[in-house]
């Protein structure tokens, strides 16, 4: 593998890999997800939205290189296209798929969560 370049259009300045890096399928599927494999509930499901089709190959190569099954949502988005905003509480975008479900489990005495206090 080359060493990875910097993107001025990520703007964040991350490391993203260039066009000769092989995607790792393996690791890709072995990969389940985001957050802590020891939390007291977990959503199971695919959420796997595309912002950029020109950057497919630059985010699957950033995904090759995860090196845990489940990772941290901020820690492994760095780099991926179009998600510069994710983690500015002023500027992230709404994410409505999973809100059913998070509003079931708030609402559940047995989450422990007050669901008026997102």
């Amino acid at each position: 593998m080359t060493a990875p370049s910097r993107s001025a259009a990520d703007g964040l300045g991350y490391a993203r890999p260039d066009k000769t890096n092989v995607i790792d399928w393996e690791r890709i599927e072995k990969f389940v997800g985001f957050g802590r494999a020891d939390a007291p509930v977990i959503f199971i499901g695919m959420e796997e939205g595309l912002k950029s089709a020109e950057a497919l190959d630059e985010d699957l190569a950033i995904r090759s290189r995860y090196e845990q099954p489940i990772m941290d949502l901020r820690e492994a988005h760095k780099g991926i296209a179009g998600t510069e905003n994710y983690f500015d509480p002023d500027r992230a975008p709404r994410q409505q798929t999973w809100r059913v479900m998070a509003d079931i489990m708030f609402a559940s005495k047995a989450s422990g969560h007050d669901a008026n206090g997102r």
